[in-house]
């Protein structure tokens, strides 16, 4: 059994539109804050993707666990281009330091949740989210079709 994801080209231009968006809330330009929703519209996409996923994760046979599959295939997905976009904050923050910047205000112990940047915060959310809708993703295939949608739209 093969799990082909199609294509959809107008998730592609949400995305884009979202990030556009969060960039212009985040530059505080004039009527920015409407620019915050992108974040729900990423949040909306990441339950939309993830729950057929977590459906053709436990189809497959396999001899590892089925949500140890599935975790890894997220932080592949998620966690993989956080930390490669954290080092490379913080070579860039290394630079400020050795600049003049005091060390302490430049790397804070919140950066082992956020990242090295502040608006990485949404990457290691994201996996959490994912972990989180394993137990609903499981359920919701023990559903018939006709109470399974309303409840995951929910």
């Amino acid at each position: 059994m093969s799990y082909e994801k199609p294509h959809n080209a107008m998730l592609d231009y949400g995305r884009l539109l979202a990030v556009i968006g969060i960039i212009w809330f985040h530059t505080k330009a004039p009527g920015g804050s409407i620019g915050y929703s992108g974040l729900a519209f990423f949040l909306l996409i990441l339950i939309m993707l993830a729950l057929p996923q977590i459906q053709h994760t436990r189809a497959l046979r396999h001899r590892a666990p089925a949500g140890l599959r599935y975790a890894a295939a997220r932080a592949q997905r998620l966690l993989v281009p956080w930390v490669i976009a954290s080092a490379l904050y913080g070579v860039l923050k290394l630079g400020e330091v050795a600049q003049g910047a005091a060390l302490d205000t430049e790397f804070t112990t919140v950066m082992w949740i956020t990242g090295t940047a502040s608006h990485l915060w949404f990457l290691p959310f994201a996996f959490a989210m994912c972990l989180a809708l394993w137990p609903l993703g499981r359920w919701l295939t023990t559903l018939d079709d006709t109470h399974a949608l309303p409840l995951s739209l929910g």
